[in-house]
């Protein structure tokens, strides 16, 4: 028996002290584990400690608050997360491979380089969260809540989408199209199109006159749109997406 003291990630103080079974010279990744599960055990909080780097794979997990900890290079393979509270936490580069995370709550956490490939995360509140570079190849995003979330360079091979909430109003139930390399990052949706921070139908862009996009972002968003607006509208239309009024634009 040792004693294992965990820290608040914003503060370094001492959040609480576990009894563990473990070698002294065990690796931190096997005390943070047997950490948590002793503190689950006595429900004690978890919130805001310092978890980075914890194996916590294939534990038992649901409905834990995590809320606001730094879970960076945590693995949580397998973990079952049904209903777990991930609110503000950062899990850059955590591995989130197979696990159950449904109805969990991941709302303005960091995600950035974190594996989730074959994760289920349906029904899940992730408003915020920043995905940026992260690998959710296979994973299950259905019905799930991505108000202002970021996919910059995620890859989203096989990614699910069905009944999935995007920010005012739109629903999305097809894997998106998402462009990188451009002065503005574009996102084509079901009948929707992201350019920087602008959202509106397909069709709407393609009636847009210079005046309209003047105001949204004056000279640069003119260029911009000036030198991709027939390339954006004709890959939206290939892949069948948007209303025919945005095809019939293309073609004049």
């Amino acid at each position: 028996m040792i004693y294992f003291e965990v820290k608040n990630r914003w503060t370094g103080a001492v959040q609480f002290v576990a009894e563990i079974n473990c070698a002294e010279d065990a690796p931190r990744a096997l005390k943070l584990r047997l950490a948590v599960m002793w503190a689950l055990k006595l429900k004690i909080s978890l919130t805001c400690c310092d978890l980075n780097d914890a194996d916590l794979s294939t534990m038992d997990l649901a409905w834990a608050d995590f809320a606001g900890a730094s879970c960076a290079r945590a693995n949580f393979a397998y973990a079952d997360l049904c209903a777990t509270d991930f609110t503000g936490v950062d899990c850059t580069a955590a591995d989130f491979t197979n696990v159950n995370a449904t109805v969990s709550d991941f709302s303005l956490a960091k995600l950035t380089h974190a594996i989730c490939t074959n994760a289920n995360f349906r029904g899940s509140c992730m408003p915020g969260a920043d995905f940026c570079g992260a690998d959710l190849n296979g994973a299950n995003l259905n019905r799930t809540d991505l108000t202002h979330a970021s996919f910059v360079r995620a890859d989203l091979t096989g990614t699910n989408f069905a009944e999935t909430k995007w920010r005012d109003g739109v629903i999305i139930n097809r894997r998106p199209l998402q462009l990188a390399g451009l002065e503005f990052p574009v996102i084509i949706f079901d009948d929707h199109m992201e350019i920087g921070c602008e959202l509106h139908s397909i069709g709407d862009w393609a009636a847009f006159d210079d005046r309209h996009i003047i105001r949204m972002g004056g000279a640069r968003a003119i260029r911009f749109w000036h030198s991709h607006k027939y390339a954006l509208l004709a890959l939206a239309a290939s892949d069948a997406r948007g209303p025919a009024a945005a095809t019939q634009e293309i073609a004049a």
